[in-house]
């Protein structure tokens, strides 16, 4: 969709001050967390054109400007000797839910899911991401290069 990719094109821009602002984990969660919420609402407001396309915009801008930040908390968990074959890999691996997520939302939609359930269980792997990223930088602690002087973790 179109108000989905322009605004996957405006997160991935302000990814990288947002990060240096912020301090990635906070940054990250809040993004998932707002993911979270927008999918959650725009299962409920699915047949308000106008407004889907406000919320699927604020999408794009979440899900890709985390997708986006990502790379750079992946890059932390890396020796730098490692670290382009470690990144290569979490983007590897990530490219398997672009393959099975159409497949997935397919196979809902063969045993009669309506778009407003498709669009709720599109919620999980949104708080399954929040999650993954709150447990990563407790793990990470303070060591994090990306936390702005004074800021603190999740």
């Amino acid at each position: 969709m179109l108000s989905f990719s322009i605004g996957g094109i405006v997160g991935t821009v302000l990814q990288g001050p947002l990060m240096k602002t912020a301090g990635v984990f906070p940054a990250m969660v809040g993004e998932f967390l707002a993911s979270l919420a927008l999918v959650v609402l725009a299962s409920v407001i699915f047949a308000n054109f106008q407004v889907m396309m406000a919320v699927t915009f604020l999408l794009g801008v979440s899900v890709q400007g985390a997708q986006a930040g990502q790379n750079a908390l992946s890059a932390m968990y890396y020796p730098t000797v490692i670290r382009s074959t470690g990144v290569g890999w979490a983007l590897g691996i990530g490219r398997i839910g672009s393959i099975i997520g159409p497949i997935i939302g397919g196979m809902m939609l063969s045993v009669q899911w309506t778009p407003q359930q498709i669009f709720m269980a599109g919620a999980i792997p949104a708080f399954c991401a929040a999650a993954a990223v709150i447990v990563s930088g407790r793990l990470q602690g303070g060591a994090s290069p990306f936390r702005p002087e004074g800021g603190s973790q999740p």
